[in-house]
């Protein structure tokens, strides 16, 4: 069998609930997967406190901020270690 290194929902969720305390509701503004040299998996969410409009006519320029969130990549195995109990049914 083989392994992917994907994303927890449950690191994501945490991570977004951490930023919204912080700096409230966010728009999500790219999603990002790097791969490094090692083969090691990255999932990044960039993540704006405000509207792109506003950041270019507001008064207040200083206000508008892009956050970036990084989500460490996981085997899949270890999300789900029953997986392969089920296929030998």
């Amino acid at each position: 069998m083989f392994e992917l290194k994907v994303a927890s929902t449950h690191e994501i969720i945490e991570k977004l609930e951490e930023y919204e305390k912080e700096n409230g509701v966010g728009a999500i503004v790219s999603l990002s997967t790097m791969c490094r040299g090692d083969r090691t998996v990255q999932y990044v969410f960039e993540i704006a406190n405000d509207s792109d409009g506003n950041r270019v006519l507001a008064p207040d320029k200083d206000r508008y901020k892009r956050t970036k969130i990084e989500i460490s990549a996981v085997l899949d195995d270890s999300l789900f270690p029953n997986r392969y109990k089920i296929l030998d049914k």
